[in-house]
C-alpha cells in the first residue's frame, strides 16, 4: 500500500476528547524529524525527535468549532536513499500516510489541520 496522502491534509468533523496520536519511522536511523502543535489561539507545543519517532505521541484534542494545526518537519541525513513514513490517527475520524524518500539534505514539511466540531 502506497503511503502518499497529501499535505496539507484536513481531519474534519473532530469531536471534542479525540486523540491526535503521530508517529514517524525510516528504514534506516539516519533521518531527523520533529513537529510543532499549535492549538487554536495557544502557545506552540515542541514535540521532539524522541517524542515522535517511532512514537506515537499522543495529544488529546479540545476546543468546539476550532482549527488546531501540526507542522512536521523531517530532514534526511542518509548518503544513500531511504524513506522516512510519517503515520497519524484520531480515533473514530480517519488516519494519514504520508513518506519522504532521499538522500542527505532532503527535507520537507507535512502540514494537518484538524478541524473541531
Amino acid at each position: 500500500m502506497a503511503c502518499n496522502d497529501p499535505s496539507p491534509f484536513f481531519f474534519e468533523n473532530i469531536p471534542v476528547g479525540a486523540q491526535y496520536e503521530l508517529s514517524v519511522s525510516g528504514s534506516s536511523d539516519a533521518f531527523l524529524a520533529e513537529a510543532d502543535f499549535i492549538a487554536a489561539g495557544g502557545a506552540p507545543e515542541h514535540w521532539s525527535f524522541g517524542e515522535i519517532s517511532p512514537g506515537p505521541k499522543k495529544r488529546p484534542l479540545d476546543g468546539q468549532h476550532v482549527v488546531h494545526s501540526v507542522s512536521i518537519f523531517v530532514t534526511i541525513q542518509s548518503a544513500t536513499e531511504m524513506t522516512v513514513t510519517v503515520k497519524a490517527t484520531i480515533d473514530g475520524v480517519g488516519s494519514y500516510c504520508g513518506s519522504v524518500t532521499g538522500i542527505a539534505g532532503t527535507t520537507e514539511r507535512i502540514k494537518h489541520l484538524l478541524r473541531m466540531a
